[in-house]
């Protein structure tokens, strides 16, 4: 066999040789190319599992803060409810003990006209007397009714500024956190990109 055909069989082995090589090389880089890729998926798929986590307890917060809020306003109108209740039976009472006393005057006058002139004189200012103490306590009671129906008003607007204070806050709250979330799903999901995108840049300069 002549000598050029032995060096052109030899060269096309080692070329051969070389190509089966190159072969198993781009074959392992793939396969780390679609591992890194699969693992990268994982990653991403781990990061929005924990987003959506951490949404849902956020919105499981938000709702426990709303109906915290929720119930402490119904508690406030029902203290003040009872105490303006309160207050109008004991205007009610006091209005009543005017009359009677009022009436028991009158009926003292009523018994005091056949007397002598004293005695009539002495019934009516002890009917003044009376009526004027009566006219007083109606008065103060009344006095003293409004003033707590005022304050049970003002504490009755004060619960309500309170759980809307409430609600805005938990509101705030909730929003803080999902934004928080958004953003850490954003950089998860970029890192993820770009370890991705490393891992073909390498693969592809391998090949």
């Amino acid at each position: 066999m002549p000598l050029c055909e032995d060096v052109e069989d030899h060269l096309s082995c080692v070329l051969e040789s070389e190509r089966r090589h190159c072969a198993r090389r781009v074959g392992i880089e793939e396969a780390r190319r679609l591992a890194v890729a699969v693992e990268a998926e994982s990653q991403v798929a781990v990061a929005t599992s924990q987003a959506k986590d951490l949404v849902a307890q956020a919105k499981v917060e938000a709702d426990t803060s709303f109906r915290l809020a929720s119930e402490r306003l119904a508690s406030e109108q029902k203290r003040c409810s009872a105490e303006v209740r309160a207050d109008e039976e004991r205007a009610a009472a006091a209005s009543r003990v005017a009359a009677e006393r009022l009436s028991a005057a009158k009926a003292a006058r009523e018994r005091a006209k056949a007397d002598i002139a004293e005695r009539i004189a002495k019934a009516e200012a002890d009917q003044k007397k009376a009526i004027a103490t009566a006219e007083a306590t109606a008065q103060s009671a009344e006095e003293c009714s409004s003033a707590r129906i005022a304050e049970a008003e003002r504490r009755e607007v004060a619960a309500r500024s309170r759980a809307d204070w409430l609600k805005s806050d938990a509101a705030a709250r909730l929003k803080r956190r999902v934004d928080e979330v958004d953003l850490r799903t954003a950089a998860l999901e970029l890192e993820a990109e770009r370890r991705a995108s490393k891992v073909q840049m390498a693969a592809g300069e391998c090949v």
